[in-house]
């Protein structure tokens, strides 16, 4: 066919654009698609549009600058770029009839296979395009996670570490006293206080050298959360931890990141619940990873602290991106004065 027979089929396409569009956007509500929620929509459809007006018009320079702002919005929405492969197809498929009902009307059905190749390039251009800032999004949330992780460190030692050894000098600085006055009592009361403030220092600073290691889980992700577990008994704690599935499946740069999540679950409990009892259950069942810590404590009002954390940057907020990155999700149930219930999940 000649090129301006070619170019009219492609304007004729591009005419029916609003119906095409009506259609994907059906579709994507049909199927429940994250990009038919009313936040990125309005996105959806203006991309819709482009593409189909490009397959008639050079829309190079406005193809660049729309991919990368759709791109961030649904980066910031938590749409995966799987999502946005699964809307292509939609409306590749919704688009299909209508390509061949205006290539019959012309009796151009010879021109059928380049034409459906010309939309499916214009429409995973886009897709490409768009995935971009969504990578760049999730490295951004990944290294602000790691930075706000290290800043936890750097508390933890100044704050726990640091208190803990302060308290053993003070109380060593009190015995001299206590036997300058021959207080035996009381001298081996301030050693007994001493070598619980060593006993704390040394717990944590086994802690944070765990964190500090280039993999949190080298022996699996079981022995990992048993072996911290070990830890806060020894801080007197009762946890009771149950493991079960196929946890050695998970490749290790996911295990590391859902150790920590859990890990940071059960130490917040520890440090802020004031229980004596945590339930912990890690398990792996048809492909789904899902983690429970559950404590019988003080609670709190979750979304305030996660709004105020947002401002600050740590734990919970660090939690949920972890897992928001892993394509998973973080549930937190708390009510204050009966406990809290910390659920993370995500299907591998």
């Amino acid at each position: 066919m000649e090129s301006e027979d070619h170019q009219r089929l492609l304007v004729a396409i591009s005419a029916r654009a609003d119906a095409i569009v009506t259609g994907y956007i059906a579709e994507l509500q049909a199927i429940r698609s994250p990009l038919a929620l009313p936040d990125v929509v309005d996105g959806v459809v203006e991309q819709a549009h482009s593409i189909l007006h490009s397959l008639a018009e050079d829309r190079a320079v406005e193809a660049v600058e729309l991919s990368r702002r759709i791109g961030q919005a649904r980066a910031a929405a938590r749409v995966r770029p799987v999502d946005s492969m699964r809307a292509a197809a939609v409306l590749f498929n919704t688009a299909l009839p209508v390509v061949h009902e205006v290539l019959r009307e012309a009796d151009a059905m010879d021109d059928f296979v380049e034409v459906v190749a010309e939309l499916h390039d214009a429409i995973y251009a886009r897709v490409v395009a768009a995935a971009v800032p969504y990578v760049n999004f999730l490295l951004r949330q990944l290294y602000e996670s790691h930075i706000n992780e290290r800043r936890r460190v750097g508390r933890e030692l100044h704050d726990r570490v640091a208190h803990a050894i302060a308290v053993g000098l003070q109380q060593l600085d009190l015995r001299e006293i206590d036997l300058s006055r021959r207080d035996s009592v009381n001298a081996d009361e301030r050693l007994e206080t001493l070598r619980e403030s060593l006993v704390e220092a040394l717990v944590i600073v086994r802690e944070l050298a765990g964190v500090l290691r280039r993999s949190q889980t080298p022996d699996g992700l079981d022995v990992a959360l048993y072996r911290y577990a070990d830890t806060v008994a020894a801080l007197g704690v009762d946890i009771r931890l149950s493991v079960d599935g196929d946890l050695e499946s998970i490749a290790i740069e996911v295990r590391d990141e859902l150790y920590f999540v859990v890990r940071e679950a059960i130490r917040n409990a520890v440090a802020h619940s004031y229980t004596s009892e945590i339930l912990a259950h890690v398990g792996m069942s048809d492909g789904i990873f899902e983690a429970i810590v559950e404590d019988f404590g003080n609670g709190f009002d979750a979304e305030k602290q996660l709004l105020d954390e947002r401002r600050g940057g740590s734990g919970l907020t660090s939690m949920r991106e972890r897992m928001e990155i892993l394509g998973g999700t973080l549930k937190i149930v708390s009510t204050p004065g009966l406990g809290t219930r910390v659920t993370a999940s995500v299907r591998l």
